[in-house]
């Protein structure tokens, strides 16, 4: 058993002992501690689950500390599941519950989380992140201050400055490394071997992601195995290896599965192999069932397919391409996730 499952196993028997109203305030905290942890170990529906249910009650308990706690969290669990709206309205609840109390702590993790919700607008999440590493940094919170630097790292890899991303990712693999965190260490040298690939430096990405498959085989959660099989998946994809890129993008599906998270860019992946193998029309059908899930981000979907589809769109007429992207959003994710195993073998070998 690892330490971050005994670690749920103990705040599962400790919620156990504070279910009296008498002991209300000692289960908030409980369940923040239990619902932060879930999200560490990718189990994101019963994280959002718990959060949801503890929600009502409390704002009942007009505690604003713990109130501004929760909706981060549940801000940061709506991200993950790819709701982007729901997570801005969290945060924004959040922000000036925060601001006001004066927590810097609180204000270090809600302004990343903002941040990181508004990835895709650079002007403005660039100052929410830098405000927050400066936070983190003036108060000594070398845990913030990492995870800070990964969330700066994206937001250049998102604005297409690979080098610029590497050179955050690396200040924060520092620091998760000085700190003994090893979830960020897995996936910060993911993030890293992301920028590799950006910068087409395949050698190095693939020994890069030699060393963040072992730790996230070695941290046994679905989000760090998805997230490692699938930049594995588009390091091959992108050398034309594609016998090699498909086991690792089934093995990222059965993950974000297990985690109960849609990932569009892994169905982009799929769409390439497809359009690879001369099946037109249904790699376009993926492109259209990516492009309808709420994480997906319309610009990057357009890059995306002008990378690795450009033969089937400049082939096909327009009306053909838009009436396979229609067929794709109307596709049940569910029946396309149907193709991964219940239970991917990394985690079976890990419990």
């Amino acid at each position: 058993m690892s330490a971050d499952q005994e670690a749920l196993t103990t705040l599962v028997r400790a919620r156990e002992l504070v279910m009296a109203p008498e002991h209300r305030a000692a289960r908030f905290e409980v369940d923040l501690a239990l619902g932060e942890l879930y999200g560490i170990t990718g189990r994101l529906d019963e994280g959002r689950m718990l959060l949801e249910a503890m929600l009502p009650e409390v704002r009942e308990a007009k505690n604003p500390l713990v109130l501004a706690r929760t909706l981060g969290q549940l801000g940061r669990f709506a991200m993950w599941k790819g709701d982007g709206s729901t997570a801005i309205r969290y945060q924004e609840e959040a922000l000036p519950l925060t601001r006001a109390l004066g927590d810097e702590s609180a204000l270090v993790f809600i302004l990343r989380q903002m941040g990181n919700v508004l990835m895709e607008d650079r002007g403005k999440a660039q100052p929410l992140l830098e405000e927050s590493l400066a936070i983190a940094q003036r108060i000594g919170d070398r845990t913030g201050e990492s995870q800070a630097m990964n969330s700066l790292g994206n937001l250049m890899s998102c604005s297409g400055e690979p080098a610029k991303a590497i050179g955050w990712y690396e200040r924060s693999l520092q620091l998760a490394r000085e700190l003994g965190n090893r979830n960020s260490e897995s996936s910060v040298t993911a993030n890293i071997a992301c920028s590799l690939i950006q910068m087409n430096e395949v050698d190095r990405a693939e020994g890069t992601l030699r060393t963040a498959l072992k730790m996230a085989e070695e941290l046994g959660d679905h989000m760090s195995l998805a997230n490692t099989h699938e930049t594995y998946g588009w390091l091959y994809v992108q050398m034309h290896r594609d016998e090699a890129a498909r086991p690792h993008l089934d093995r990222s599906l059965a993950h974000y599965r297990a985690a109960g998270v849609k990932p569009p860019w892994l169905l982009i992946l799929f769409a390439a192999l497809e359009s690879r193998t001369g099946r037109r029309d249904r790699a376009l059908e993926w492109v259209g069932l990516a492009r309808s899930l709420a994480n997906a981000n319309p610009s990057q979907v357009r890059l995306f397919c002008e990378m690795y589809l450009p033969e089937v769109q400049d082939e096909l007429p327009e009306s053909e391409v838009q009436a396979a992207f229609e067929r794709g959003a109307a596709l049940d994710l569910d029946q396309v996730l149907r193709r991964a195993p219940e239970e991917p073998k990394e985690i079976a070998s890990a419990s």
